[in-house]
Order: C-alpha cells, then structure tokens, then sequence
C-alpha cells in the first residue's frame, strides 16, 4: 500500500502592523552562517508567534530548529495546548514549521503518524542521545528513522547531556541503537526489532550525510 502524501499546510494569518519583510533578500545556500528560525518548542511559542515565525521561513527561504517529542510529559502538555492538532508534529505543520529546511531534536517518541509526517515534508531529525539518557526523556530509534525515510543528523545539547564532544555522541548513538534493538516499540505499535546502528553509520550520521541528502 502506497503511503498517501500529506497535504500542503495552510497558508500562515497575514502579520498585524508595518511591515517590510519582503524586501529582505532570501539567504543565500552557500553561505556558510545562516540565520535559523528558533521556535524554543511548541509549549512556549504561541499560536499567533508560530504563524509569523512560519511566514518568515517561507519568505526568506530559512531553515527551523525547534524540539519534537522528547517526553511523554511534554507530549501531553502539547495535546493540552493544542487539542486541535492531530499530533505534536502536526502543531508545527499547521503553523508551516515543518518542510525540507526544519530539523527536530530529540524526536525520542515521535508516533508512527509524526514519523510519516517528518518523512514527507523533508524535515529531519537531531539525534542527541547524551541528552536523552541523562534526562531520561527515553532511546530513540534511529534506524526505524532512516529504514521509514527520515533524515537523521547528529547533535550534542549540551544544556542537557555533559559533553560538547561530536566524538562522544557518536559513541552515545551506538550505544542507544543498540539498546533500541533489544525492543522498545512504542504501546501502539508491533515490535520491529532491527539491526543497531554500527560505528560507519553513526559517523555518516554525525557528518550530516543522512541528515542533508535529501536537501
């Protein structure tokens, strides 16, 4: 069964005051420092702010960072702010924060459905295994990401793991593909235990060649 694309987000609310945005020129791709639009995560960014954020990705071709489904807790709270949305990732989609220049951190327990939605749009994943072990937010699954389709790249966070080093999340990620493959599938889900993710892979992974193939 062919999977059934998702349909274009509706266009973001026209901002409120004066505004000139249009005459910004879009920002070069080989530029090599690119301002990033930095929605904290859905939580702490009202409706109206998502909107505009949304509406200046799309007009100056720039690319977003936000957070998706690092926890249960924050899953909940999410469905509480927004019971409109279909999902977490949903939230973003309907405000035009996920397309092919958004990338997720964290995505520890994105459902089958955000997963499908991340897949379509292009957006991908920041793996960030330190700190999803040393909050205890869960193992995320990277090689169902990447055996679905989703871009995968490599992050540290250092505001919540203890180091900055590349080395040592790469070290991380083996470590929590190989947890992932004793099985952990989400309650909604049958398990699918694969193979872990090996040393080649997870350094691919940290060179953002998964992660920036499909840009």
């Amino acid at each position: 069964v062919l999977p059934v694309p998702h349909p274009p987000p509706p266009p973001p609310p026209p901002p409120t005051g004066a505004s000139n945005l249009s005459a910004a020129a879009p920002v070069a791709a080989e530029d090599l420092v690119t301002p990033t639009i930095i929605p904290r995560f859905v939580p702490s960014t009202t409706s109206a702010m998502m909107h505009a954020l949304g509406r200046l990705s799309s007009l100056h071709n720039l690319p977003v960072h936000s957070h998706l489904s690092e926890s249960p807790g924050e899953i909940e709270w999410v469905k509480q702010l927004h019971p409109e949305s279909s999902s977490y990732g949903d939230v973003y989609y309907q405000h035009g924060l996920m397309h092919e220049r958004t990338y997720m951190a964290h995505c520890v327990h994105c459902s089958r459905g955000e997963r499908s939605l991340m897949r379509d749009t292009g957006c991908g994943v920041i793996h960030c295994p330190n700190s999803n072990f040393m909050l205890k937010s869960g193992v995320c699954d990277v090689r169902r990401l990447l055996c679905e389709g989703v871009k995968v790249g490599l992050g540290t966070d250092i505001a919540g793991g203890c180091s900055s080093s590349m080395f040592e999340s790469i070290r991380q990620c083996i470590i929590a593909s190989r947890t992932a493959s004793f099985g952990h599938a989400p309650k909604d889900e049958e398990e699918e235990i694969a193979e872990a993710v090996g040393a080649s892979e997870a350094i691919s992974v940290a060179a953002g060649s998964s992660a920036m193939e499909k840009r």
